[in-house]
C-alpha cells in the first residue's frame, strides 16, 4: 500500500476507492488530534505550528507494533488507538509508550474506549521494556495484577528477582497469591523462610506445589532444602516426579514410593540398604518377616525385578525370575 502526502483536494482525488474511505477518516481524526495538540502546545494561542500536510499511510496489520518491537519512545499514534482514546491519552500527556508508566491501571481504564484487551497489550508492551503501569493505591490489587501479567510474559522475557522482591514477581494465580497475601508475607525470602510443615498447613497442596515450583524457576529455592522425598512425603510431588534409586547404598526409606510401609518393615529387621535387600532376594531368601506378608514380599520383588531390567547402573544384580524359595 502506497503513502500519500495530502496537500490539495487533487491529491484526495488520486485515492484508489478503495482507500478513499479510510483515507478520509483518517484525516478527519487527524484535524480532531491537531486541534487537541494545539490546546495542549499553545495553550489555545496562535503560537501553536501550523499544519500543511497530511499524511496517509494505509495500515496494514503487520505496521501494528509486537510486544517485540515497541520501544520506550514508540508514538500513540502508532499503538492502533481509536480516535477517543488517542484524544484522552493527549489531553493525559501520554505522547509514547513509555509515558504509560505515569498512568496507573485504574487511570487508564477510565478513558474512552479502554478494556481489558487494551490494557493487557499496553502492560505487555511496557514490560517487554522494563516498565510497568504506576501502583494502584491498592496493594493487593496492584500485585494480582502484575503477577497476571507476567503470567502472560514467555518465561525467558521475565525480570530476575531476588529475596527482598514482591512476591507478585512469581506470577502466581490470583487464588494462589491471594491467600500469600492474606497471609502478611512481605516478600520472596519469606516464603522461602517458610518449612514444608508451614505450607502444608498454610496452604492447599496444589498452591504449596505452585508457590515451590515457581521458586525453582526463579532459582530462589525454599532455605529448609527439602529432597524430592521430602516433597512426595508432603503431597507435593507424584512417585513418577521421582527418579528411581538404583544404588546399592540407596538407604533402604527411599525405597517408600514404590514399596510402601515394607521399607519401613524390612528397616525393622535390619535391611538398611538397596543393596542389602537385593542380596537376600538374589540369595533366593524369604523376607517375609513381620509385617511383610506374602503379598507385600510379592510387590518387592516385581519391584527389584523391574529395576533390573530397567535400569542401566544396578549396582547389585538381580535377574528376572528370581524370588523368595516357598
Amino acid at each position: 500500500m502506497k503513502t500519500r502526502t495530502i496537500t490539495t483536494l487533487d491529491d484526495f482525488v488520486g485515492v484508489p476507492e478503495e482507500e478513499l474511505r479510510n483515507c478520509l477518516s483518517a484525516f478527519a481524526r487527524a484535524i480532531r488530534e491537531a486541534k487537541a495538540a494545539r490546546i495542549l502546545l499553545a495553550g489555545g494561542g496562535d503560537d501553536a505550528p501550523s499544519i500543511l500536510t497530511f499524511v496517509w499511510k494505509p495500515r496494514a496489520p503487520s505496521d501494528i507494533p509486537s510486544v517485540g518491537r515497541a520501544e520506550p519512545e514508540t508514538s500513540i499514534a502508532e499503538l492502533s488507538f481509536n480516535y477517543e482514546t488517542r484524544a484522552a491519552l493527549l489531553e493525559a500527556r501520554i505522547l509514547c509508550l513509555e509515558d504509560f508508566s505515569e498512568l496507573s491501571r485504574s487511570d487508564f481504564w477510565k478513558m474512552p474506549g479502554v478494556g481489558r484487551v487494551t490494557i493487557a497489550r499496553v502492560q505487555d508492551w511496557l514490560l517487554q521494556i522494563g516498565l510497568d503501569f504506576k501502583a494502584e493505591q491498592d496493594p493487593r490489587r496492584a500485585a494480582i495484577e502484575r503477577a497476571g501479567a507476567l503470567r502472560r510474559l514467555p518465561a525467558e522475557s521475565r525480570h530476575s528477582v531476588n529475596d527482598d522482591a514482591n512476591i507478585a514477581e512469581l506470577g502466581l494465580r490470583t487464588r494462589t497469591l491471594a491467600r500469600v497475601l492474606k497471609r502478611g508475607l512481605a516478600n520472596i525470602g519469606a516464603l522461602r523462610d517458610m518449612t514444608l510443615r508451614d505450607y502444608i498447613v498454610q496452604f492447599g497442596t496444589s498452591e504449596a506445589r505452585e508457590i515451590i515450583d515457581a521458586l525453582d524457576r526463579a532459582r530462589l529455592p525454599l532455605r529448609c532444602g527439602p529432597t524430592l522425598l521430602d516433597l512426595w512425603r508432603a503431597g507435593l510431588r507424584g512417585k513418577n516426579e521421582l527418579p528411581v534409586p538404583s544404588d546399592a547404598g540407596t538407604p533402604i526409606d527411599e525405597l517408600q514410593p514404590w514399596i510402601g510401609v515394607a521399607a519401613l518393615r524390612l528397616k525393622e529387621n535390619g535391611f538398611r540398604t538397596l543393596g542389602a535387600v537385593s542380596k537376600q532376594l538374589t540369595e533366593g531368601k524369604s523376607i517375609r518377616f513381620r509385617g511383610i506378608g506374602a503379598h507385600t514380599e510379592r510387590e518387592v520383588v516385581d519391584f527389584f525385578q523391574t529395576l533390573s531390567r530397567d535400569s542401566d547402573n544396578v549396582a547389585v544384580p538381580f535377574g528376572p525370575g528370581t524370588g523368595a524359595k516357598k
